[in-house]
């Protein structure tokens, strides 16, 4: 009963949803006799980018389709886009790219826009018409994309990246991601010019296409390392998110950033053993790849339901008490009281002297548009629009290459943000500049403060400048800014009386922010 009930309850969330596994041989309410069919685009349109509008077919090799026609308007009826073909599709993953000129976009510009996109295929002889996708349960409901006018604030600082992200080697009972090659269209098109793929553990070491099928050979994990390898227009950083457990021996997701092997880590998947313990711990791991690796504890701020501790020995990130990782994913789609509590935990975790860094992502399984979900396996789906890849987001400083990306993460040369950008450098006496992930030397220190914002995110009110003070122990409020900006600059003379730490956070004017930038820290010697 308990492996039923594992097989049937226990799944993750985030994902395209895979709706033709039928748990335990039960009935299903949105199983169907044909491929999955879905339309995607990002949420975002960055300048001078036409509109990748992709339509996935997944499962063709089991359910033949032939696409007649593709249609896309907008919400109002215009005419974006027709394509008449006759494409036999019978594969198990294909794609097929829709791009929407610029300049049919220009009406427009600075504004969101819904569009309706459609598809006539031929299936078991006849003609079915789709419109966004071919789900029971989920609604139709227009994409949405805002058109933008100006970059990303903070572009030409940052390279800003998704460090959670799932491709199609992440595909299994209720979930599978996007080809490398769409996460790569759809993400520069939002603005993004990098992404860390970061798919499952248990899901790298299975047999493609197949359910949790352990295949010791790999060809899901080297298949991933090839077509990261060979995408040359987008930066893309190698990485994996790895089940292990935590302080208390509980099954806990760790994200791990440019290492060269498979590490394996099956235990809180839901196709595997009922009541499996971890058997490799995430301290065991930091130890195997040090030196050789960035380790970032996935999303420390979501907790962990109930059941799925029971019976998976799923736990949750103890902040105060982890110690052997390089810092934390804190920001994960969406804002809540847990994500600002972890936020001060992190902290109070800086005020110890420990030396961690914070990053952004949105643990996104496709999910350019919106989130479609798994409440109840085989009975009940559900979707939202607010959690989406691209959402929260990494600005990675001085990076322009893979290479200098991942030496950005190992050095907390990183800010998060979903709207502002910021920029922080500590100068001393000497004229010598410090960015951030430094160590700045000096008594008589210049901190040199650029907040920037546009007219898609709007003005921002509180910025902050906290110094940590090892010799309190307790972080102090240097200066803020308490007033509606779009631009602010500032010089702030600061003479440290203790080593400690120097670090910034944006927010907009609620007290609950749900717009924000934090930076990381430079240290003060």
């Amino acid at each position: 009963m308990l492996r039923l009930i594992n097989k049937t309850l226990l799944h993750p969330v985030l994902h395209y949803v895979e709706s033709h596994y039928r748990h335990a041989g039960l009935p299903s309410l949105f199983y169907r006799k044909e491929p999955h069919i879905l339309f995607d685009m990002p949420r975002r349109l960055d300048p001078g980018q036409d509109l990748p509008v992709f339509c996935i077919i997944k499962d063709a090799d089991r359910f033949p389709v032939t696409i007649k026609s593709i249609l896309i308007k907008t919400h109002g009826g215009k005419l974006l886009y027709h394509e008449d073909c006759d494409i036999r599709v019978k594969d198990f993953i294909y794609y097929h790219l829709c791009l929407i000129p610029r300049e049919l976009l220009k009406p427009y510009a600075g504004h969101p826009l819904d569009i309706i996109p459609g598809i006539e295929i031929a299936f078991n002889n006849k003609i079915r018409r789709i419109i966004v996708h071919n789900y029971k349960q989920l609604s139709h409901l227009p994409l949405k994309v805002f058109i933008a006018e100006k970059p990303l604030p903070g572009s030409d600082m940052y390279l800003w990246s998704d460090l959670h992200t799932h491709s199609i080697y992440t595909h299994n009972q209720v979930e599978f991601g996007a080809p490398i090659s769409v996460i790569a269209q759809m993400s520069s098109a939002f603005g993004l010019p990098a992404a860390a793929i970061t798919d499952h553990s248990f899901d790298l070491d299975d047999a493609m296409g197949i359910y949790h099928q352990p295949d010791k050979t790999l060809p899901r994990w080297h298949a991933l390392q090839n077509d990261i390898n060979t995408e040359q227009d987008f930066i893309f950083i190698s990485g994996e998110e790895i089940s292990c457990g935590n302080d208390k021996h509980k099954n806990v997701h760790l994200l791990v950033y440019n290492y060269s092997q498979y590490i394996y880590g099956d235990d809180d998947n839901s196709g595997g053993n009922t009541l499996q313990r971890p058997t490799i711990s995430y301290q065991e791991i930091f130890t195997r790849t040090l030196n050789q690796a960035s380790v970032f504890a996935a999303h420390p701020a979501e907790k962990t339901h109930l059941i799925h501790n029971l019976l998976l020995h799923r736990g949750n990130w103890d902040i105060p008490r982890t110690r052997d990782v390089h810092g934390f994913q804190i920001f994960n789609g969406f804002i809540d009281k847990h994500t600002r509590k972890a936020l001060r935990q992190w902290t109070e975790n800086l005020i110890r002297g420990r030396k961690q860094y914070i990053i952004a992502g949105n643990d996104a399984h496709g999910n350019f548009n919106r989130l479609q979900k798994v409440v109840i396996p085989n009975l009940l789906l559900s979707e939202n629009t607010d959690h989406y890849y691209g959402r929260q987001r990494t600005g990675l400083l001085q990076a322009d290459s893979r290479t200098s990306a991942i030496e950005a993460i190992s050095n907390g040369r990183m800010i998060v943000s979903n709207s502002y950008s910021l920029r922080c450098e500590i100068e001393n006496v000497q004229h010598d500049r410090f960015i951030l992930g430094d160590h700045a030397q000096g008594n008589n220190l210049k901190i040199h403060l650029q907040v920037q914002s546009n007219s898609e995110y709007g003005p921002f009110k509180h910025v902050r400048v906290y110094f940590g003070n090892f010799q309190q122990q307790k972080e102090i409020l240097l200066w803020h800014n308490s007033s509606m900006r779009f631009n602010l600059k500032k010089t702030i003379s600061f003479k440290p009386s203790a080593p400690g730490y120097i670090r910034v956070g944006v927010t907009d004017r609620y007290s609950a922010w749900k717009r924000f930038a934090f930076s990381n820290p430079i240290w003060i010697n």
